[in-house]
Order: structure tokens, then C-alpha cells, then sequence
């Protein structure tokens, strides 16, 4: 199941610990989920004021249960709080593309560099970093922005990733190897099994990332490789350019950390590919026309000739990303026919308008 791509529908609730709690003991009980959904109408479950916000917070609840299978979903049930704390924050992760890259992004970057205070002004660097990569954040209201923050460290504090001044809490798998019961019972065989099983995941999602990251550069490569421009080249200038490609993938390969992984597919997309096209469209340029040699009189002697200036060459037009061009429309969302017309004209203005600027618009 696919992550919800940058949706700010968190928003909707924060962590919602005892309703997923609820929910989790229902669906070991009764399995299906169509059977859970008629019970907590049915019964009011979370003791809702109306049957709207039952129903809203009944689908925003099971829609993030189900990224967890029926194994973390009895733990949930019958688990210790801690546990049930972390298995919420993991199934909010793979609902939320956002919330998991901030996970790794920011927390994970803070707490390896020994900076456990995590502040609005990282999350705010973060989500516009996004915002310039993701229309859906980038046309976010700022009472939506700032409705997103204050949920997301809201559910931060309630999951135990963060206390009360915003510093990150060290999680149960660590505080285990310093407890003094750890050789108790099955305690240790119970640890290396969540150990292993972490370790496990972690593996399966970098491998998934490098495969998305290997893809976007494998992309970009097809995308140059196929202009008409890119044809008409001589094939030494074709392989330096494929070449760049290769070694990016190459740095994909070695590189085991996602999100510098996503740093560099960042880095090649809004850097070394806008270089590529430029270095493309300048050997494109047609070569300018020499001044044919001077005739030369009978007895030997160069004819006079007037001289004639050395074309001035010609500068490759500026290149800007699509996505770069700023479309001047001015409501927060389109909800109509009309609002779709209304926008698409803006945008071709805006377009255009680059256009007559002499720039070329790089897709």
C-alpha cells in the first residue's frame, strides 16, 4: 500500500492513541474491516458528539491501521504502551510521506548529530524545502502550514519521540540493553528480535528508496538521451554527457542512508541536470560562419579586402525547470470547471511569458 504522497490530512486529528488502540482489539476480534466499521458507528466506540466527526475519525484511524499487518496490530491491542506508541508513529509514517520524511530527515539527522532539540524553524526549513519539490504543500494556505506543524509536534510529544521542550526521547530499544532485568526470562530473546526485525525493515525500505532514487536518475537519462539534440551529437560528446548519469547512479549504489539518497537525487534533478540540458542546448547552437579566405591577385599578392568582424558566438538560452515558473492565480484551490480554465490560462501566461523573456522552459 502506497503512502498518502504529501497529504496533510493528518491534520484531521493528532495521534489518536486510545481510538487506535480501539480499533486494533476490534479488527483482531471481528477481522473484517467493513464488520469494525459497523460496530464503532453502531456503538458510538470513540463517543463522538456527532455521526460526522465518528465517521471522520473512524476513516482516518482505519486508513492508518491498515498499513500495519494482523501480527502489529495484536501488539497494538495488547502491547505495552511503548510499544503501542511506536507501532502508531510507524503506521503514521507509511500513511504519511511527510511525516516519515521528517522522521529521517530531521529527527533521525538531529539525534545523530547530538542536536536533541527539535525546533518549528527545522520543521519549517524542512516542509519548504518539500514545498519547492510538492504543488500540494506548495499551495497550502499559511493557516494550513502552520495547522500541519503544531499536529505533527503534537503527535511527536503524544508517540514519545519528543518531551515537553521539544528534545528528542531516546526509545525503548535502547533504554533495554541498560536494563538490569534484560537477562530475565525471554527478555533478551525478545529484544534481538525486535533488533532483528528493525534491522530487517530498515534494510527493505533503503533497498526500495535506492530503487526509487536509481529510477528518477534512470529517468532524467532517458528523457536527455532521447532529444532530438542529443541525437544530432557526435558520439564523444554523447558519452560525456550519458556519463554524468552513471556516476550519480554509481553514487546511489554505495550510498546507504535514505535520506542522503534523497539528498542526492535532490541535488542531480535541481543542479547537475539543469547543467546537462544547458551544456546540451549550447553544443546545439549552429557554429558561426567564418569569413572565407582573401582572393589573391595574379601577381601573388592578397587582394584588398574590407574586414569583416568575427560573429559574436551565441549564448545558449537560460534554461528554468518547470516547475520554478510562478503561476499567478489567485485562489487557494480549484473546486470547479471554471477554476481549472481559469488556472490553465494563468499558467499559459506565465509560461509564455518566460518564454518571451528567451528562456526555455525545461520539463
Amino acid at each position: 500500500m502506497a503512502a498518502n504522497h504529501y497529504s496533510l490530512s493528518f491534520t484531521t486529528g493528532s495521534a489518536l492513541i486510545r481510538e487506535a488502540i480501539d480499533v486494533a482489539a476490534l479488527k483482531c476480534e471481528l477481522v473484517d474491516w467493513a464488520e469494525v466499521r459497523a460496530y464503532v458507528l453502531e456503538h458510538n466506540t470513540f463517543q463522538s458528539r456527532t455521526v460526522s466527526t465518528l465517521k471522520k475519525l473512524y476513516g482516518e484511524v482505519s486508513r492508518r491501521l491498515q498499513y500495519l499487518n494482523d501480527d502489529k496490530l495484536s501488539l497494538l491491542a495488547n502491547g505495552s504502551e511503548s510499544e503501542q506508541k511506536q507501532l502508531l508513529w510507524l503506521a503514521l509514517c507509511r500513511r504519511y510521506s511527510l511525516i516519515s520524511d521528517f522522521s529521517v530527515e530531521v529527527l533521525s539527522h538531529q539525534f545523530e548529530a547530538a542536536r536533541y532539540t527539535v525546533t518549528h524553524d527545522d520543521y519549517d526549513a524542512f516542509f519548504n524545502a518539500k514545498a519547492e519539490w510538492h504543488d500540494s504543500l506548495d499551495g497550502a494556505s499559511t493557516q494550513t502550514k502552520s495547522k500541519a506543524r503544531q499536529v505533527l509536534f503534537k503527535m511527536l510529544r503524544e508517540c514519545g519521540l519528543i518531551n515537553e521542550h521539544d528534545e528528542i526521547v531516546r526509545q525503548q530499544i535502547a533504554k533495554a540493553w541498560v536494563s538490569p532485568d534484560i537477562y530475565k526470562g525471554s527478555r533478551i530473546q525478545q529484544l534481538k528480535a525486535n533488533t532483528d526485525s528493525l534491522s530487517n525493515e530498515l534494510n527493505d525500505l533503503l533497498v526500495k528508496e535506492r530503487e526509487v532514487a536509481i529510477g528518477s536518475i534512470e529517468s532524467l537519462k532517458d528523457k536527455l538521451t532521447g532529444f532530438d539534440e542529443y541525437q544530432a551529437l557526435d558520439q564523444g560528446k554523447q558519452t560525456q554527457l550519458a556519463s554524468d548519469f552513471d556516476t550519480a547512479i554509481d553514487k546511489l549504489n554505495k550510498q546507504n542512508l535514505i535520506a542522503m539518497l534523497r539528498d542526492e537525487v535532490h541535488r542531480f534533478e535541481e543542479q547537475s541536470y539543469s547543467s546537462l540540458v544547458q551544456k546540451l542546448r549550447a553544443w546545439s547552437q549552429p557554429e558561426p560562419e567564418h569569413t572565407p579566405e582573401s582572393a589573391t591577385a595574379d601577381e601573388g599578392e592578397p587582394a584588398s579586402q574590407p574586414e569583416v568582424a568575427e560573429p559574436e558566438p551565441q549564448a545558449a538560452p537560460e534554461a528554468i525547470a518547470i516547475r520554478h515558473v510562478r503561476v499567478n492565480y489567485h485562489k487557494p484551490w480549484l473546486a470547479a470547471e471554471n477554476d481549472v480554465n481559469e488556472y490553465l490560462e494563468e499558467y499559459r501566461k506565465a509560461l509564455l511569458g518566460a518564454i518571451k523573456e528567451g528562456k526555455h522552459i525545461q520539463l
